[in-house]
């Protein structure tokens, strides 16, 4: 769930259910949001709260503080980019010289283990190695 003063987006999920606390992309039209379909992806934000079907609305965090789910463990400081296709997200690292990274935001608590959850500035940016 949101934590205070993040900047949000109401959208509509894609292809189905999308779960809370999750990074999630830009949807076929501009008011939709799916899950990723790759490591890396770019995200549009973090949903702060989940839509239980196809078409359902959906609060989006796109700048501000939120709460990531982590795929594996994090330090607090890290940034973070999505994972893969679950939404959830993992610290940047071991990418090669001339990768672009698609940051999500930096951790701003650490998260031991997959699944759990973090506190996390969404702050998106890309950079290269």
């Amino acid at each position: 769930m949101a934590i205070g003063g993040e900047i949000v987006l109401t959208q509509k999920a894609e292809g189905g259910a999308i779960g809370a606390d999750l990074a999630i992309i830009q949807g076929t039209a501009a008011d939709q949001v799916k899950l990723p379909a790759a490591l890396g992806d770019r995200a549009k934000g973090v949903t702060a709260l989940a839509a239980a079907a196809a078409g359902k609305s959906l609060p989006i965090i796109i700048l501000g503080p939120a709460v990531g789910t982590a795929a594996a463990a994090i330090t607090a400081g890290s940034f973070v980019k999505v994972a893969g296709t679950t939404g959830k997200l993992q610290a940047v690292g071991g990418e090669g010289a001339g990768t672009t990274i698609e940051v999500v935001g930096i951790a701003l608590t650490s998260a031991a283990a997959d699944g759990d959850k973090f506190d996390l500035a969404v702050v998106p940016f890309r950079y290269k190695v």
